[in-house]
């Protein structure tokens, strides 16, 4: 399966293809260089963690409160605005505190996973931005390979799911 996608991001294209599905090409705008910087491994991984649990609180107080001052809307409208204007503008963010650091000092291999991790994520996200999504099923569906790839790499804390986002995929549930 061949999936190439430009969207308009912030920066230069990368024509990554991924490693864990081969045969997956995709296009992101944003630059998904990872280097190794100049920090351990474990240093990398507490960082990325730190940030995540924090990025992810703002995340989650910021959804809140655009849910509060929407009583009207129904599940459909408070995901697909609430991914516009909170949820994936927040997550962007990870993406940029995972690239700028780094990968371990010295450490290519991580580095290039990292960057295959955070690859995936921007497509994700430009995925999501070109096309809101209207369901919290369709934002499992735009972040499941990401999410994939950061278990598999150690960035646990920095997955884009229910554990760490419960308001959000509340509010997109039937029921609520």
């Amino acid at each position: 399966m061949l999936l190439a996608i430009a969207l308009a991001g912030c920066g230069g294209d990368s024509g990554e293809t991924s490693s864990a599905r081969p045969g997956l090409t995709y296009s992101v705008e944003a630059d998904t260089t990872v280097v190794p910087g100049r920090f351990s491994e474990e240093e990398v991984y507490a960082r990325a963690a730190k940030m995540c649990t924090s990025r992810q609180r703002q995340i989650r107080k910021s959804f809140l409160e655009y849910k509060a001052e929407r009583p009207q809307f129904s599940r459909e409208e408070l995901i697909k605005g609430g991914s516009y204007s909170r949820f994936l503008p927040g997550v962007q963010f990870i993406f940029d505190y995972i690239k700028i650091p780094g990968g371990p000092e010295g450490d290519e291999e991580t580095s290039a996973r990292m960057e295959e991790m955070i690859g995936v994520m921007q497509y994700a996200i430009e995925t999501g931005q070109s096309n809101y999504p209207r369901s919290i099923e369709r934002v499992e569906d735009l972040f499941r390979e990401y999410n994939r790839l950061a278990r598999a790499y150690g960035f646990d804390e920095c997955t884009v799911d229910r554990a760490h986002y419960p308001e959000f995929w509340e509010a997109g549930e039937k029921g609520t």
